[in-house]
């Protein structure tokens, strides 16, 4: 049982399973199994879609492989990433143990069996390729719902949204390209885009001040500390962004693109970067969340013809730089090694950082979509190598930070 203390959480973890087999020890946290098939997700998604043009292009539904690759990256890899880190960071928000054993391993089955049936899309009848995906969104939305209600957890419910938006759009994705309207799947992908945004500005404008703070207060940093606020301005600006883009209103959508980016960006001068820079971790996470504004401060001034960029480049801005980076970011925490209290990042990923960080200007260069896609590869590979290393023995608790001020 879960004893629940004011905000004090004990024995928040379920116990290995007994026996000497360990293979137990993955079921035992959702992070685990969830971030695993995110990062390998990434590293195959990236490699493959070159080569589908050639080798192996799925026919019917999806005959261009860029409608293959931007659904399996947005649903895929994102879809994997947000569920992760919303049932590892759940416990601390509702004092529930997290989510382990059975309910786990079918999460992540139906998410294993989405990417099938992706695989085989055009030879598939259409409630087939719906069912997984859709499924999936399902019993994680649902996972989630029902643990902020018994715990009266209002505040977090809008989390609900945003995975129920997520799996909607995925059943309206695979409907569009079944009725032979790639370009509207596509604008799907923009759409929530800008949804997923809103969520990691949500999640980074609370986590990363948090973990900054602590680390500082840890270390005895003298100064000022980064204080954590819900970035509701721009996620209200943000929205009005994609209101306006619906309605197809698009001068005045890319201003509102521009002001929110603004609004995300102000509070970032008060996060301390420079005095965290001994420790990857958090540098990592700070560097990212920063191609979140920029990201989509360049979408706006594309869309009014400032920058003279395709609407696709820059939005990888935010896709690789933003939401790639904090996903491997906040990952990386959780394959941290626990040293004296403190977090440990593991081998491998300051230089898997780097790389995933520098695939963005790269990206943006004429020709340099090869070269990027390479970076982010190596940074993954990289990545995966630390963290199957940690996927063995009990999960640490706190998950997602060391030792506590």
């Amino acid at each position: 049982m879960v004893r629940w203390s004011g905000r004090k959480l004990k024995v928040p973890l379920p116990a290995r399973a007994p026996g000497p087999n360990r293979a137990w020890d993955i079921w035992a946290a959702p992070y685990r199994p969830l971030f695993l098939a995110a990062s390998l997700c990434a590293v195959f998604v990236i490699f493959w879609w070159p080569l589908a043009a050639q080798f192996w292009v799925p026919a019917g539904r999806i005959e261009i492989p860029v409608i293959w690759h931007a659904h399996e990256m947005l649903f895929g890899f994102i879809g994997a990433a947000v569920g992760g880190y919303l049932l590892t960071a759940l416990p601390s928000w509702t004092g529930h143990s997290p989510l382990h054993g059975k309910e786990l391993i079918c999460l992540t089955l139906l998410w294993v069996l989405a990417r099938v049936v992706a695989a085989f899309a055009g030879s598939l009848p259409l409630i087939v390729l719906l069912l997984p995906g859709a499924g999936y969104f399902l019993l994680l939305t649902g996972s989630l719902l029902w643990r902020i209600i018994a715990a009266k957890a209002w505040p977090r419910i809008g989390f609900c949204a945003a995975t129920a938006t997520l799996g909607i759009a995925d059943v309206v994705f695979w409907v569009q390209a079944d009725r032979g309207y790639p370009a509207d799947s596509l604008e799907i992908v923009r759409w929530m885009i800008l949804v997923i945004a809103i969520l990691a500005s949500v999640i980074g404008n609370k986590a990363i001040p948090a973990f900054t703070a602590n680390w500082l207060l840890v270390r005895g940093v003298k100064g000022e500390l980064p204080r954590a606020k819900a970035p509701v301005p721009a996620a209200i600006v943000l929205a009005a962004a994609l209101v306006l883009q619906g309605a197809g209103w698009s001068l005045a959508s890319a201003w509102s693109l521009l002001i929110a980016a603004g609004l995300l960006l102000w509070p970032m001068r008060k996060w301390r970067t420079v005095a965290i820079w001994s420790d990857p971790l958090l540098v990592m996470l700070h560097l990212a969340y920063l191609w979140l504004p920029l990201g989509i401060g360049i979408v706006g001034l594309t869309r009014i013809g400032f920058v003279p960029l395709s609407n696709a480049s820059a939005l990888h801005v935010i896709t690789i730089g933003a939401f790639g980076g904090l996903i491997f970011a906040i990952a990386g925490r959780t394959a941290a090694r626990r040293v004296d209290g403190g977090l440990q990042a593991a081998p491998g990923f300051a230089l898997g950082a780097l790389l995933i960080w520098f695939a963005v200007p790269v990206r943006l260069v004429e020709n340099g979509t090869g070269l990027a896609g390479l970076l982010w590869d190596l940074g993954w590979s990289l990545f995966l190598i630390g963290f199957i290393l940690a996927l063995r023995g009990p999960p640490p608790w706190p998950v997602l930070s060391g030792r506590r001020a």
